[in-house]
């Protein structure tokens, strides 16, 4: 990959060195975090009303499918069900996929850039192998 190039050159690494100690060191994302924060993004611009009106009923709550208690409730959106590779990469399916599995103390965040800070940092520290 050449970000994966660029940050080792940047970094004055070896050709063959490990990237994600140096992508964490320049509070880098790689390319798919990039993307899930853009998910995350977009979900939590849902969740505060921030979007176009025309994804208002875009996503559904699991509270408002069960009115009883699910492991899933807790979680915040039900997953739609998809049969296709392709439909599991659209925001329908991705969004409540990523939005679930983040911290509730990132989803509960009082405001945008906050919401971007600890997003930001959760997956640069998430990533980290070392």
């Amino acid at each position: 990959m050449k970000s994966k190039k660029a940050v080792r050159i940047i970094a004055k690494a070896e050709f063959r060195a490990h990237t994600t100690p140096i992508f964490k060191k320049c509070s880098l994302l790689k390319i798919i975090d990039i993307c899930q924060f853009q998910i995350a993004f977009f979900m939590f611009k849902f969740t505060i009303s921030k979007l176009p009106s025309m994804f208002n009923s875009y996503f559904t709550y699991t509270s408002s499918i069960h009115h009883y208690s699910t492991r899933s409730s807790i979680s915040g959106f039900a997953m739609p069900s998809v049969r296709t590779k392709i439909r599991q990469r659209s925001i329908k399916y991705q969004g409540p996929f990523v939005w679930n599995k983040l911290l509730t103390e990132i989803k509960n965040s009082p405001s945008v850039p906050t919401f971007k800070t600890k997003l930001k940092q959760y997956l640069l520290d998430s990533n980290l192998l070392v």
